[in-house]
């Protein structure tokens, strides 16, 4: 017997005409709304929320890209015929472990250089 895709058996949530997977939607919801608490939270500790903010979304950028990045990498065998379509946005076509790194690495820079780096951002995160 064979076992199904795991991609098939994704709960799908219909938005406006849209389908879209369960799974990522609550990671960008749970992502943004974790965002929103430490920029506020930033602001009762005296430190900038709007730096956060610029730290905590040009991680994600960043650590989206590296993701894709390092997908791409791996698989280039499948991407070498047409390397265009390595530009293609999927959630599926991810490497979590070169896009880790790469948006806390942005994410740490970022509030380095803004002077965020002190105890009292641990307690906002």
């Amino acid at each position: 017997m064979e076992s199904a895709d795991p991609q098939s058996m994704a709960p799908i949530i219909q938005i406006f005409g849209f389908s879209v997977q369960a799974g990522p939607l609550a990671t960008l919801v749970g992502f943004v709304a974790g965002l929103w608490l430490s920029s506020r939270l930033a602001a009762l500790r005296r430190l900038d929320g709007g730096a956060i903010n610029d730290a905590g979304f040009y991680g994600a950028v960043a650590g989206l890209i590296a993701a894709r990045a390092g997908y791409v990498v791996v698989h280039w065998p499948a991407y070498a015929a047409e390397p265009l379509s390595a530009l293609m946005p999927g959630l599926t076509a991810l490497l979590p472990w070169t896009g880790w790194p790469a948006g806390l690495a942005v994410a740490g820079w970022i509030a380095w250089r803004k002077g965020l780096v002190r105890a009292d951002l641990l307690d906002v995160l």
